[in-house]
């Protein structure tokens, strides 16, 4: 059944909509290499986008966190994995940028 937009306007506004950490990454890919979008727009878009009334976002904290150090000039998906790590745990890399912008992590 096609439906307009005015209906899905209406049946999305009456839900909460998830997104979930991979749709995050995702959306920030295809903003920056599809779009070639720049780095501020994408994360003002993303920082639109979860914070929409209705909005379920995974693990938000740890989006909200990879967002910052996005903002800051790191890689948002090595931002969200080192964000979504145990408190006790260490991120092991052979990258050594991410090594070095994230206390968290250390070189192979």
């Amino acid at each position: 059944m096609i439906q307009t937009r005015s209906n899905v306007r209406r049946r999305i506004a009456a839900k909460t909509l998830f997104v979930s950490k991979t749709v995050s990454l995702k959306v920030v890919w295809v903003l920056m290499s599809v779009y070639e979008l720049r780095r501020e727009t994408v994360h003002r878009t993303l920082q639109r986008i979860t914070g929409l009334d209705g909005m379920s976002v995974e693990d938000r904290v740890q989006v909200e966190q990879a967002l910052a150090a996005y903002r800051d000039g790191a890689d948002f998906a090595d931002a969200l994995h080192v964000a979504s790590m145990p408190n006790d745990a260490m991120f092991v890399s052979f990258d050594r940028a991410l090594v070095r912008r994230f206390d968290r992590a250390e070189a192979v």
